[in-house]
């Protein structure tokens, strides 16, 4: 059997067993969290060898069906780092008693499933941070992309303004112009246009970010591009 509390440990997280007939690896019924044995494993990080075991000690209870157990091998599922749980094997094969090589073996066994865990836990955590790293750039790149469309519409307005008044003052329909108010205005109506394409190259920018530029493709000469 191979247990992981969770991390309040409340609960088994994972529970897994295997060895008998009948019954799936993964099973419904769990033994208690807070048996002695199993705490002990956990809390003192050593390995529990039983063998001829008194009835006292309660190990039917770790078992699906509340058989005698009379051997017992429990070692703590934990990496460099940290305790995740339990490796426990029950009743030796042929009513044998676990030995020390056995334990040697399920210390081997508990402590690569325990860096397998491990590397588990950070890769979903890595995952899960950069899910949110992802989310926090993708809002805070729609707040970028909001906010430039507000200024830019709001830069239109008056900018049109600018450009129709000027457009009329250099028409002549306010009255007749001097030559240096005409270079003037001339010189305001070029930086009105200017200003015009560039907040229309910012809004193009932002849409492209947004995925929503559209693109119209259309046969175009190479030799017009070329030509100098």
């Amino acid at each position: 059997m191979l247990g992981i509390p969770s991390e309040n440990g409340g609960e088994l997280k994972h529970f897994l067993i295997n060895g008998r007939k009948n019954v799936k690896p993964i099973v419904d019924d769990r033994p208690p969290i807070h048996h002695s044995v199993l705490e002990t494993i956990i809390d003192d990080r050593k390995v529990v060898r039983i063998n001829h075991a008194e009835s006292d000690l309660c190990l039917a209870q770790l078992t699906v069906d509340n058989s005698t157990i009379q051997s017992f091998l429990g070692v703590p599922l934990m990496s460099a780092n940290e305790v995740y749980g339990w490796l426990v094997l029950l009743e030796k094969a042929n009513d044998g008693e676990f030995s020390a090589q056995d334990e040697r073996m399920a210390t081997t066994l508990a402590a690569q499933a325990a860096i397998a865990y491990e590397n588990a836990v950070l890769t979903e955590r890595l995952q899960r941070n950069a899910e949110e790293l992802d989310r926090t750039g993708r809002q805070q790149l729609e707040m970028k992309d909001q906010f430039i469309s507000h200024v830019s519409h709001e830069l239109r307005s008056p900018l049109s303004a600018v450009h129709q008044f000027t457009t009329i003052l250099l028409d002549g329909l306010a009255g007749p112009l001097g030559s240096e108010q005409r270079e003037y205005l001339e010189i305001v109506l070029r930086n009105s246009l200017q200003l015009r394409d560039m907040i229309g190259d910012l809004l193009e920018v932002t849409r492209a970010q947004a995925g929503k530029l559209t693109i119209r493709p259309k046969p175009t000469s190479l030799c017009d591009l070329l030509d100098p």
